[in-house]
């Protein structure tokens, strides 16, 4: 089966994405939204209308993953849902597409030996931080962030409170990431999709339970999964080269 992912399917892929970025001179697409973008043109649509809006972060949620969450969504009555692909922020990985979910005017990399990421000088790594920078962003509403297990084991009532004193609502999940983080936990991956999908769903029902309509599901990257050991082929032929080398 990986054998068979692997070379019909994702070498097939990677062949035509690398024909598309080759003759690029900017990272950027006319006809998909840049990650960057996210606040301004997802977030915004909402926000203009002065609706409430809750935003859930998926950790390493795969488009595949999305797919499939948007289906069972779909099988529900009174639900509408779609998908959308957004240009992931390069390089990918989770300090960065974290950040550019957020609104994110004078983004840079704070520290270039972890490459953490700063927002206007504050830093954007753990909830504190990222809540600050969503209050800091606009005062004129009320924004709260939160992790998703502390939304899903409130009760009704409590949902409801968040709701009438929040305008927005950021929820950070994390169940696929945390499993392919370390080794003795990586080979449980599918498992931890199959939870992850699970765990959103109900975070919707316990999110329209409490009164808002409008949810946005999105991730900070995906991710490749392979259970063999990899080929010295398939490690990149050359170091990291540039006048001024930040983060590796």
């Amino acid at each position: 089966l990986e054998n068979k992912y692997s070379n019909d399917f994702l070498l097939k892929v990677n062949d035509v994405w690398q024909s598309k970025i080759d003759p690029i001179k900017s990272w950027k697409s006319d006809e998909i939204t840049s990650q960057m973008k996210f606040y301004d043109h997802f977030v915004g649509e909402y926000r203009r209308k002065e609706t409430k809006l809750a935003v859930i972060i998926s950790d390493a949620m795969r488009y595949e993953v999305g797919d499939e969450l948007l289906s069972i969504i779909k099988e529900r009555d009174r639900f509408d849902a779609e998908l959308q692909p957004v240009l992931a922020s390069v390089p990918s990985y989770t300090q960065l597409g974290m950040a550019s979910l957020l609104p994110n005017q004078n983004l840079k990399i704070h520290d270039v030996n972890n490459g953490t990421i700063s927002i206007n000088g504050r830093l954007t790594s753990g909830i504190d931080n990222r809540k600050s920078i969503l209050e800091l962003n606009d005062n004129s509403i009320s924004t709260t962030a939160k992790h998703a297990k502390d939304i899903i084991n409130l009760r009704t009532t409590d949902v409801k409170d968040l709701v009438r004193n929040n305008d927005l609502i950021y929820i950070y999940h994390n169940v696929i990431d945390a499993a392919g983080d370390t080794t003795n936990s990586e080979d449980t991956v599918f498992n931890a999709v199959s939870v992850a999908i699970e765990e959103l769903n109900n975070l919707v029902k316990k999110l329209t339970s409490g009164n808002i309509n409008h949810i946005l599901i999105t991730s900070d990257h995906g991710f490749i999964y392979q259970n063999r050991k990899l080929d010295d082929s398939e490690y990149l032929g050359e170091a990291a080269q540039g006048d001024e080398i930040n983060y590796t």
